[in-house]
């Protein structure tokens, strides 16, 4: 997952997107690609957790 943030300027459009100051969006990787280079942006990178196991409720480390 990518995210994006605007972080110089009020508003910033790409087609089928509308970057407001301050706000994160998730992006794609090619709108990433894009604005990675951009001063006007922030980027980011942010790698998804996994789920737990299904036999596991939420938050319990799984047992050895």
């Amino acid at each position: 997952m990518y995210i994006a943030k605007l972080i110089k300027g009020k508003d910033y459009g790409l087609p089928g997107k509308l970057f407001l100051a301050g706000q994160e969006q998730e992006v794609d990787k090619k709108t990433y690609n894009y604005l990675k280079d951009n001063p006007q942006f922030e980027v980011k990178e942010v790698k998804e957790k996994a789920d737990p196991p299904a036999d596991l409720p939420p938050n319990e480390p799984p047992k050895e």
